[in-house]
C-alpha cells in the first residue's frame, strides 16, 4: 500500500506524515547552506557525475537521469517509492525524488538534497500548497515546472515514473516537452481510501489512458488499468532481503505476535481483539501510528502493547523479535488490490506468518497460514506456533529470495526500455 496511504489521507496534511516541520526545516537549511539550492545547473549535473554514496555494490551513476514522481515523502515510511528509488540509484540510474509532500511556506521554494549514490531528493513548494491525495497539480503550475526541471537537468529524462493520480498534469507536461516515456507505477486503489474526491478517480482515469505504460502491483490493480491503458504489467512489491537476516533474540516468558504498518481502517482491529482475548498467553504487540479509533480498546487489553510507529531501520528487529506475524486485513476493495511489503518482509525474516485470504495473500498459500473467517484466527495461531521449525523458517526465506526491489527496479527498465526501443 502506498503504505499507509489511507492514513496519510485520513490525518489531513502530509507534515503530520513527517518527523516535523522544525526537522524539515533544518535539513532544508543545511542543504541550501551547502551550496545545493536548486537553480544551479551544476546541482542537478551531480545526478549524471556523482560517484556512488550508497552500498558498495552500486553501480556508477550512469546515463540520462530518470525522475520518480512518487506516492509519499522521502522521510515518510520506508516502502515502494523509497525502495525502488535506491534500487534504480544502485543499478547505476540517476535518479531525481521530487517531494512536495511537506506542504510548508518554510524553506526554500525549491532545493536540492543529495540522498547518495546517484540519488537525490528535490523537496518543492507547489503553488497553492495542494494536497497531493486529493487534488490534481495545476496545468500551469505543472507547465511552469516541467520548464523550470528542463532547463536545469544535464540531460533528458530517460523516463518518467508517476505514482499518484495528482501528478499527471506534470507527467504530460514533460513527456510532451522533451519525448520521455510516462510510466504509472500503479501502487494502491486511490479511489477506495477514506474520504477521497472523485477528482482523484477522474484523475486516474485519464492517467491510465495517457500513460505509454501502467505497471500495476497487484492482479486486481492490472484488471482496473485494463481496457483503458495502451499497456498494463505486473510488477508487484519486493524485500530487501539482506536486511531482514536479524538473528532472533533470546525466547521470551510469553509467544509473541507481532503486526507492523499504520493502524489504519483497513486493518481488521476486531479480529486481532478476539484473537487476544482467545489467547490470553500470547503476547500481541501492534507497531504503528494509531489512525483509527477501532483500536482503542485493544490498548485496554493486558497482553496487547501498541508502542506506536517504528522506523524502517527497526522493522528487521522486530519481525525477527516476533514468534509469528499478522496481516490481518479486512477484505474491501483497497485491501483486495494490495500487495502487502510487510508480508514480504516477514517471509524475508522466516518468521511465520498468518494473513487474511486476499487476491495477492492468496499467492503465497504455500508459505503463509491464510483465513477467511476471523473467528478461526486463534485456532490458526495455535497450529502455526506449534508448526515453526527451522525447515520451515529456511523455506520462507528462500520463497521470497528472488523478489528483491532490485529486481523489480530492473524489469520496470526492462519495460521502458522495450517500450521504446532503447536500454538508455
Amino acid at each position: 500500500m502506498r503504505a499507509s496511504p489511507p492514513a496519510r489521507l485520513r490525518s489531513g496534511p502530509a507534515t503530520r506524515a513527517l518527523a516535523g516541520l522544525a526537522d524539515l526545516e533544518r535539513r532544508v537549511r543545511r542543504a541550501v547552506r551547502a551550496g545545493l539550492e536548486a537553480g544551479p545547473r551544476a546541482a542537478f549535473a551531480a545526478l549524471a557525475a556523482r560517484a556512488p554514496a550508497g552500498p558498495a555494490s552500486g553501480a556508477p551513476p550512469r546515463g540520462a537521469p530518470a525522475l520518480l514522481l512518487p506516492a509519499v515523502g522521502w522521510e515518510y515510511r520506508f516502502q515502494r517509492p523509497q525502495q525502488l528509488a535506491r534500487a534504480f540509484a544502485a543499478a547505476g540510474r540517476p535518479l531525481l525524488y521530487l517531494d512536495p509532500f511537506a506542504r510548508t511556506r518554510l524553506g526554500p521554494r525549491r532545493a536540492v538534497r543529495p540522498l547518495g549514490g546517484g540519488l537525490d531528493q528535490l523537496l518543492l513548494r507547489l503553488p497553492g500548497r495542494p494536497d497531493p491525495y486529493r487534488t490534481g497539480l495545476a496545468r500551469d503550475a505543472a507547465a511552469e515546472l516541467a520548464d523550470w526541471l528542463l532547463a536545469r537537468l544535464p540531460a533528458p529524462p530517460a523516463w518518467i515514473l508517476v505514482q499518484l493520480p495528482c501528478w499527471l498534469e506534470l507527467g504530460l507536461a514533460l513527456r510532451e516537452r522533451c519525448g520521455a516515456p510516462l510510466v504509472y507505477d500503479c501502487l494502491d486503489h486511490h479511489a477506495a481510501f477514506a474520504a477521497i474526491p472523485p477528482l482523484v478517480g477522474e484523475l486516474e482515469e485519464r492517467l491510465f489512458a495517457a500513460a505509454d505504460l501502467v505497471v500495476a502491483t497487484s492482479g486486481e490493480l492490472a484488471a482496473r488499468a485494463g481496457a483503458r491503458a495502451r499497456r498494463v504489467e505486473i510488477v508487484r512489491n519486493g524485500v530487501a532481503s539482506e536486511e531482514f537476516r536479524a538473528a532472533p533474540p533470546a525466547p521470551a516468558p510469553r509467544r509473541r505476535v507481532g503486526f507492523v504498518g499504520a493502524l489504519a481502517g483497513w486493518v481488521d482491529a476486531e479480529a486481532v481483539a478476539l484473537a487476544a482475548r482467545s489467547r490470553p498467553e500470547l503476547r500481541f504487540t501492534l507497531a504503528g501510528r494509531v489512525e483509527d479509533p477501532a483500536f482503542a480498546p485493544l490498548s485496554r487489553l493486558a497482553n496487547v502493547h501498541l508502542p506506536g510507529e517504528i522506523p524502517y531501520a527497526a522493522v528487521p528487529a522486530f519481525l525477527a523479535a516476533q514468534d509469528l506475524v499478522l496481516v490481518p486485513f479486512r477484505d474491501t476493495p483497497l485491501t483486495r488490490a494490495v500487495d502487502p511489503v510487510k508480508l514480504y518482509e516477514a517471509l524475508a525474516a522466516g518468521v511465520p506468518v498468518v494473513a487474511r485470504r486476499l487476491p495477492e495473500t492468496a499467492r503465497w498459500a504455500a508459505q503463509v497460514a491464510l483465513y477467511d473467517d476471523p473467528a478461526a484466527l486463534p485456532a490458526l495461531l495455535d497450529r502455526e506456533l506449534a508448526a515453526d521449525d527451522e525447515q520451515r523458517r529456511a523455506a520462507r526465506r528462500a520463497a521470497v529470495a528472488a523478489e528483491s526491489w532490485a529486481a523489480r527496479a530492473a524489469a520496470i527498465e526492462r519495460l521502458v526500455a522495450g517500450l521504446i526501443g532503447f536500454g538508455s
